[in-house]
């Protein structure tokens, strides 16, 4: 196939797409959540940086070699890897060139398709994928996010002798994919995951960010629950600057053991206190009983 892929129209090129990723135009509204996700620490900083410094710094690799600009966010479920991946690659598409007004696309890896139950079939998607990926750039510049990286650039070491030799030739369909789009300024390559220790150490070492987002600091937690009252103002119920300041206190109160919320646990705890006890101005004591049942689950590796 060359790369004005004779014979394939530009309808069926989209169908081959729709089969293997979600897609989104961009920039888009409904993605511009930079602002509205809270982390603590560098890692929005570290985010912004690598996809500000891409021209630069893809220029200085083709001279002097260097790792890839992909970008991994890991850390536990729930921490807004997935938010801030879809916020950066709107960040992207404002600021690469583009030839045309078609702006830029944004392409969500559909993994359950991509691993089927046959591996051989498997390795064969990724690597039309990759192509679609290749061919699509010829027209407009892309943003490929895989979420749960980990579930395709699996560890090989350890897999067990008895594995078939097909997860090997997947994961090496992936790195070849890979590979085949170095070096382009209008590709944006964003992976997350919940276990960074299970993704093939070949995928990281090509990765020049590995960015850790996780459980929710003190300043997150504030903002992400007054977030979630300002919200439920607009539907005219109370739930106090106060109330929500003495549930922060109660549980970051051991500055030496930060407490296990994610950022999901924070925006469920409202509604869940306000049905588990029937109420729709729950009180602080209520909350923290929620919050601490969440922690008991995230210590049993519930989700």
């Amino acid at each position: 196939m060359t790369d004005n892929a004779p014979g394939q129209t530009a309808a069926a090129r989209h169908d081959k797409l729709e089969k293997l990723f979600r897609i989104f135009r961009l920039p888009r509204t409904e993605f511009d959540l930079w602002d509205k996700t809270y982390v603590d620490g560098d890692a929005k900083r570290r985010i912004f940086n690598a996809i500000a410094m891409m021209p630069i710094t893809r220029a200085v690799r083709r001279q002097v070699g260097g790792r890839r600009e992909i970008i991994i966010l890991h850390g536990p479920p729930g921490t807004g890897k997935s938010r801030l991946a879809r916020a950066g690659a709107n960040g992207f598409a404002q600021w690469v060139p583009r030839p045309d007004a078609d702006g830029v696309l944004l392409l969500q890896a559909s993994v359950s398709k991509w691993v089927s139950g046959l591996l051989g079939d498997s390795q064969k998607t990724v690597e039309d994928a990759f192509e679609s990926v290749r061919l699509l750039l010829n027209f407009q510049p892309v943003v490929l996010v895989i979420d749960e990286i980990e579930s395709i650039a699996t560890n090989r070491s350890n897999l067990s002798a008895g594995d078939p030799t097909d997860v090997h030739r997947f994961v090496n369909a992936l790195l070849t994919g890979i590979d085949a789009l170095d070096g382009r300024c209008d590709m944006l390559l964003i992976a997350t995951s919940n276990q960074e220790g299970m993704i093939d150490p070949a995928f990281l070492d090509r990765a020049s960010h590995k960015i850790r987002i996780g459980y929710s600091g003190r300043n997150a937690a504030r903002a992400i629950l007054r977030d979630q009252a300002r919200a439920y103002r607009t539907a005219g119920i109370e739930i106090s600057d106060t109330v929500i300041n003495a549930l922060v206190e109660e549980l970051y109160c051991d500055a030496h053991a930060q407490p296990q919320l994610s950022g999901r646990d924070l925006s469920d705890l409202l509604h869940l206190a306000m049905t588990q006890y029937s109420t729709l101005r729950p009180g602080v004591a209520q909350l923290v009983s929620i919050a601490r049942e969440q922690l008991r689950r995230n210590s049993n590796g519930q989700t």
